[in-house]
């Protein structure tokens, strides 16, 4: 199967690509309570109270028809407070961000030095993304999508590359 590096998953989708994307949220309220919602366009009645987003996932087709699932975990929690009679409007994944951090207790690193890396794909300041998988459900069992990450020197030539999952 061919993939495609230098595309994302959602560029050269055909017309109405946003009508076939898929969601999956999960929101627990302060009183534990655990709601799935399946349908993210439209709004779903849930009891008054505060609520955390604790998951999501997202499918989206790409212009060849694979199925790119992201999933998204929470690790800070941020509230969201549905009052009684009215609606609360949740904007999901307004703002990525790549953060990597070195994965050691030193200040700095000599050259010619073997680190460790720790990338982590951040969304909205609060969730990461947990895993990707590509295809369809019966291939849950394929490995993960990767990355490739390129470390250049200051003159932009490439010093080293590597693969990394999103596990």
């Amino acid at each position: 199967m061919q993939r495609h590096r230098d595309r994302k998953p959602w560029e050269g989708a055909t017309h109405g690509a946003v009508e076939r994307v898929q969601g999956l949220a999960e929101l627990v309220s302060d009183l534990g309570e655990l709601v799935c919602i399946d349908k993210l366009d439209v709004a779903a009645p849930v009891p008054f109270g505060e609520y955390r987003l604790s998951s999501l996932q997202v499918t989206v087709p790409d212009a060849c028809g694979q199925k790119w699932t992201y999933n998204f975990n929470s690790d800070r929690s941020k509230n969201y407070s549905v009052p009684t009679g009215k609606e609360t409007t949740i904007t999901l994944l307004r703002r990525i961000a790549m953060n990597v951090s070195l994965g050691m207790d030193r200040g700095k690193v000599a050259p010619g030095q073997t680190i460790d890396i720790q990338p982590r794909l951040m969304a909205d300041r609060s969730f990461y993304l947990s895993s990707c998988t590509i295809g369809k459900d019966a291939d849950c069992g394929r490995p993960e999508g990767n990355a490739e990450i390129v470390l250049l020197a200051p003159d932009g030539k490439v010093v080293n590359r590597g693969l990394s999952g999103f596990s």
